[in-house]
């Protein structure tokens, strides 16, 4: 025995009418790309510090073809990616890439932090 509420019909029904919020396709501040599984581990918990920093943060499921990552970023539209790698572990600096702008810069990660706030 099962039941439907029509979930599609019902998705359709608000998108007609326009119920559903302004920015709701965009609420990924940065998305962390990741190149293998200590990096995946890594990235983690990078992840937790941000989002316990208010920003809304999320990382690629698993380590993969960054081709197959960069493109999982454009369709969710995340508006910044950095992609952890041994560089980035070793040296505590995060390239931010700005998916609209295309600009890059490379920061500590507090100062990472501060620049996800204030944009």
């Amino acid at each position: 025995v099962g039941i439907s509420f029509g979930a599609e019909r019902i998705y359709d029904v608000m998108e007609e009418l326009g119920l559903f919020p302004d920015g709701l396709d965009n609420y990924i501040k940065v998305l962390f790309l990741v190149l293998d599984e200590q990096s995946h581990a890594f990235a983690f918990n990078l992840v937790m510090k941000l989002r316990s920093e208010g920003i809304a943060t999320d990382l690629y499921p698993e380590p993969g073809k960054l081709k197959k990552q960069f493109k999982y970023a454009e369709d969710i539209k995340a508006e910044n990616i950095v992609v952890i790698g041994e560089n980035e572990q070793s040296t505590g600096q995060f390239a931010l890439k700005n998916q609209l702008t295309g600009d890059t810069s490379i920061y500590p990660l507090e100062s990472l932090i501060k620049a996800l706030k204030r944009s």
